[in-house]
């Protein structure tokens, strides 16, 4: 290598050594991380879809269910509506619509949805709260309303106006009870629920 060449590596060298290295970002170590994208929610489908012989077809999530079910309302579907409850007293809701344009299977489809208590069930009305003292329990009061609890672990559904002495009570199992007038419906704070007539409410005559 003569001295010309040597002296222009010797230069190219340090120009490459000497030059300015631009400067990279560094990431504050206080800088969150980015969120990432939740992830989607697949709804479950627990709607039960039967054909007009009672065959089990599929399943379908309550969301699409509604929506078919707005699309054969609008359609001009006849829609038949039954609200059941299963042999464990869960509440179900049976919907069949019949499209009358469709030969196949008499054009019936049949859902069987189940109902969510807690969006159905109305809050019950408490008259009044007596708190514990000493030995002897709280209590709350209800009225004779949908929602309140019955003695045998059930809740009322509906109350029809008395015609004589007595309050006509359906419970949300399809059960008759019936309630007097003046009695009054206790939850104690130890759970147990009573309903206590007066003590003249046999003597009454309606």
């Amino acid at each position: 290598m003569d001295t010309t060449t040597l002296a222009a590596t010797v230069v190219i060298g340090a120009a490459l050594v000497l030059a300015p290295i631009a400067p990279q970002p560094i990431r504050a170590l206080n800088t969150p991380l980015p969120t990432p994208e939740p992830e989607p929610v697949i709804e479950p489908a627990i709607v039960a879809n039967y054909d007009h012989y009672g065959t089990l077809w599929g399943h379908d999530a309550v969301t699409k269910t509604e929506a078919d079910l707005a699309q054969a309302r609008a359609q001009g579907h006849a829609i038949d509506e039954w609200n059941v409850t299963d042999r464990n007293g869960n509440p179900l809701r049976i919907v069949r619509t019949t499209d009358p344009t469709s030969t196949f299977l008499g054009g019936i489809d049949i859902s069987v949805i189940p109902v969510d208590d807690a969006a159905t069930t109305p809050e019950p009305e408490i008259l009044e709260t007596v708190p514990a003292n000493g030995c002897l329990l709280g209590y709350d009061r209800f009225a004779i309303t949908p929602g309140a609890p019955l003695p045998d672990g059930r809740t009322i559904a509906t109350v029809e106006d008395p015609l004589g002495s007595c309050w006509r009570v359906t419970d949300d199992q399809d059960a008759v009870h019936y309630l007097h007038r003046y009695g009054q419906l206790i939850r104690y704070t130890s759970g147990v629920v009573a309903f206590i007539e007066p003590e003249w409410a046999g003597w009454s005559s309606d």
